[in-house]
């Protein structure tokens, strides 16, 4: 009985949906929002609402600021700190710190993905408040 309990547990593990590698299609329809499209045709998706304090220390959603030209994409990871890259082609982490009050009171994470070809060949970026949801964004493995 006590072996068929502990399978039935470990069964439940595997079918519950715990996953570290996500789809990019299922990134962009449960996880992720599409906030904002460069030029170069890479694809912000953030889990959380961010909030931009332009020098006027007027908020606006990010996603209007990327929009509307006031702040770019390389000015926005400039406010962040580096965290670490990945071995996948150049992938890199950032934090944002609520300390800094660019981006509001809450802390959140980005990564902006660099992987190679045979890794997915990702150039987009995510955002999102938990470091665990960026597992295996960057990869269509």
């Amino acid at each position: 009985m006590k072996k068929i309990i502990i399978f039935l547990i470990i069964l439940l593990l595997f079918t519950s949906g715990c996953k570290n590698n996500y789809n990019k299609s299922d990134l962009k329809s449960e996880d992720f929002s599409l906030i904002y499209t460069t030029d170069d045709d890479i694809n912000i998706y953030s889990s959380i609402d961010v909030i931009y304090f332009n020098d006027n220390y007027v908020g606006i959603s990010l996603s209007h600021a990327l929009n509307e030209k006031i702040l770019s994409v390389d000015n926005l990871i400039s406010k962040l700190r580096y965290v670490s890259s990945l071995n996948d082609g150049g992938s890199q982490y950032y934090k944002y710190i609520s300390d800094d009050k660019t981006f509001g009171d809450k802390d959140f994470f980005l990564i902006k993905c660099n992987s190679l070809l045979e890794n997915g060949n990702l150039k987009d970026i995510f955002i999102t408040a938990n470091f665990e949801e960026l597992n295996g964004v960057c990869s269509k493995k």
